[in-house]
């Protein structure tokens, strides 16, 4: 990781208010690295939420004894005058790997004021059903996860996977529809498609149409312009591959199939 450049990138821009952490060395080792990150994000910019993305939660939960829980929840700072949000985050494809150990660790978070949040992301026939994801937001309601984002298309995982065997838009539109008709709260998750530049929501921040094969969808992406990425970098420009649709960039989609055209043809 190379932090001291990337505290340095945000302290600059005082707009930042949110950083999302990840390691690639695995617990205890990473503590030290991931506390001197967050101290000098919390002297240097305006960051004031830290949410800790973790795969090792998912793999092995146990990792997570108590001392290491107070080690992650003293990086949160409840005082009202300059108060310091602390999360977890991690991924977790079906309601079968979720067991009884995860749900403790989720316990001895939220008795401290940590939210753990979940992603998991549909897999042509993994778990792209309405039964799988409900089966899934029901787990996560009784062990005390926030169901947070359901990947439809665009995470790494969903690349490699479901290029050659795509997942129908009608098939979300179930999911969405059985998770909305019996579910509540936390068990109702953001659906969302990844790309190269940024996320949008599945529905209002996009337009999908078919793509140039079968397997694949273009999409429009209302959210972003060529105008917010050059504020980020004045050199910007699209990369290979994306072109422009009424000033938004317009992305090829490996994986997700579209019959025909769905969501705003326009951007709102």
């Amino acid at each position: 990781m190379d932090w001291p450049h990337n505290v340095d990138y945000v302290a600059a821009r005082p707009e930042i208010t949110d950083a999302v952490l990840r390691t690639d060395t695995d617990l205890p080792h990473s503590l030290d690295e991931i506390e001197r990150v967050v101290h000098a994000l919390r002297a240097g910019s305006n960051v004031r939420s830290f949410r800790m993305r973790s795969r090792v939660f998912h793999d092995d939960p146990l990792l997570y004894d108590p001392s290491v829980v107070e080690r992650y929840t003293a990086l949160q700072s409840l005082e009202v005058p300059d108060p310091v949000r602390f999360e977890l985050e991690t991924l977790v494809l079906s309601a079968d790997q979720l067991q009884d150990s995860h749900r403790r660790v989720v316990e001895l978070f939220h008795q401290r004021g940590v939210t753990v949040y979940l992603n998991s992301c549909l897999l042509h026939d993994v778990n792209d059903s309405p039964a799988a994801m409900r089966a899934l937001s029901s787990r996560c309601r009784q062990f005390g996860f926030e169901f947070h984002h359901l990947y439809v298309a665009g995470a790494q995982t969903q690349r490699a996977w479901n290029s050659g065997r795509p997942v129908d838009i009608d098939t979300i539109v179930g999911i969405a529809t059985e998770l909305r008709r019996n579910g509540s709260g936390r068990e109702l998750p953001r659906l969302i498609i990844s790309t190269e530049l940024g996320e949008v929501d599945f529905g209002p921040g996009c337009h999908i149409r078919p793509g140039p094969d079968r397997n694949s969808s273009e999409i429009t992406l209302w959210p972003y312009t060529l105008d917010h990425f050059r504020s980020l970098d004045p050199a910007f420009a699209w990369p290979d591959g994306v072109s422009e649709e009424q000033g938004c960039p317009v992305v090829r989609m490996p994986g997700l199939r579209c019959r025909k055209g769905w969501g705003p043809p326009r951007r709102p």
